[in-house]
């Protein structure tokens, strides 16, 4: 299919003439039951189901799945579609889906997590792209942010490569993302605090699926604990007020997530046609919350006119 075309007379012929070239989007929708092949060419096209045919899509990083084995999870766009490999080669996999019970469109360019693989064996955190990038990033930014760290070497290999731009002091944020993050957090903070300066970014959607959900409130409370306790900033990233931005209208649990969100030194916002209101909804809330949280410490507090008495003895 094809966009912008227009039907044209002349001297009683009809003419087809094509305005633009580019294809309308593939519409490739899956449901539980369904199997789904994954090429790991980044150069095949997908296409939605057809009859006893399996729906097709490629990946952009087909090295990230060399580990693959069957029986491996796969989850697609923030974890809204569920697999399980049925069968690997060098070509291709096939996932059987497992949810949703209804039909959802997997669109272009989404995120697809391997909680089961060792992918950072063979995909690096920092990328032959992001070395070449760099100087540009230290000429215009002020801070960089190094995506799926999996333990301290992904910082020390960009200490070394900062190195070469001496001019320019970057901030550094590191994601953490993964679950080898999770296991060399400690490690992590420690080479983080050799930059000048440095922070942590929580990005919530990836770690969840890599971790478990269940796992992330009590992981998520750790890491900040931990940052604390080494002053280093932390940024809590994903879904904060999506409900807000995208449809103007928050849900209550986004309400109770902005109370644990108040503690961090700074909340990621996603995009949406709703950001200006979202923006001032937030600052109003989190100065509102800021009063409540000064007045209850204000209440518990204890009085320096009182005197702690002696244990009773008995």
């Amino acid at each position: 299919m094809y966009e912008n075309t227009k039907l044209s007379s002349t001297d009683g012929q009809i003419e087809l003439l094509v305005t633009n070239l580019e294809k309308s989007p593939i519409q490739i929708k899956v449901k539980k039951g369904d199997f789904l092949k994954i090429y790991l060419n980044s150069e095949m096209e997908g296409f939605p189901v057809a009859g006893p045919i399996a729906a097709c899509l490629s990946v952009s990083l087909p090295e990230a799945f060399a580990s693959v084995r069957e029986g491996d999870r796969i989850f697609i766009d923030d974890g809204k579609i569920q697999s399980v490999v049925r069968e690997h080669n060098d070509e291709f996999i096939v996932a059987e889906i497992l949810s949703p019970d209804m039909s959802l469109t997997i669109k272009e360019n989404k995120g697809i997590n391997l909680p089961d693989c060792k992918v950072h064996l063979t995909v690096p955190a920092l990328t032959e792209k992001d070395e070449k990038d760099l100087a540009f990033i230290c000429e215009h930014a002020d801070i960089a942010g190094i995506s799926f760290v999996h333990g301290p070497e992904d910082l020390r290999k960009l200490q070394e490569l900062l190195q070469r731009y001496p001019k320019k002091e970057l901030a550094v944020v590191a994601k953490i993302e993964t679950k080898e993050a999770i296991h060399n957090f400690s490690s992590i903070l420690l080479e983080g605090l050799t930059f000048s300066k440095f922070g942590i970014m929580i990005a919530r959607g990836d770690l969840a699926i890599e971790i478990g959900f269940q796992q992330l409130p009590v992981v998520q409370e750790e890491i900040l604990s931990l940052c604390r306790a080494s002053h280093v900033p932390v940024i809590l990233a994903t879904q904060v007020l999506e409900s807000l931005a995208k449809k103007g209208i928050p849900s209550r649990s986004e309400l109770a997530d902005l109370s644990f969100g108040s503690e961090f030194d700074c909340l990621m916002l996603n995009k949406g046609p709703f950001m200006k209101e979202t923006l001032s909804f937030l600052t109003d809330a989190l100065f509102v919350i800021s009063q409540v949280k000064e007045q209850n410490e204000m209440i518990t507090r204890p009085s320096p006119f009182t005197h702690k008495q002696d244990p009773l003895i008995i």
